[in-house]
């Protein structure tokens, strides 16, 4: 939720497939999206595979793929041409271009690879 001026006061996400439900609180009322990739960098970064309760020696690369296959799902609702593709793909797509160094090196994107 955000107030007129996209200020956040409390996002909550449930995950009703595995009866996970997340709740972001931003006290700083930091912009929605701020808040919201704050978060998920959080989570992510936070995944610690060695108490993985898996036999599976390819666990870290398997889960990998799963995050890109969710960034390129994220990716498909602002590259409106590659709806049809599969998640995986765009992320494909997008990662060729992003690093490219005229790209990612532009001080606009630096900050979000801190």
């Amino acid at each position: 939720m955000s107030n007129k001026d996209g200020v956040v006061k409390k996002i909550e996400v449930q995950l009703l497939h595995e009866n996970l439900r997340i709740i972001i609180e931003d006290a700083r009322k930091n912009p929605v999206i701020n808040s919201e990739l704050a978060a998920i960098k959080e989570i992510i970064e936070s995944i610690d595979f060695s108490f993985a309760d898996s036999d599976d020696i390819r666990i870290i690369e398997k889960t990998a793929l799963s995050i890109m296959a969710s960034v390129g799902c994220m990716l498909k609702s602002g590259l409106h041409h590659l709806r049809q593709n599969e998640d995986i793909d765009v992320t494909r797509y997008f990662m060729g271009y992003i690093f490219e160094p005229e790209f990612y090196d532009e001080e606009e994107f630096r900050e979000y690879i801190k």
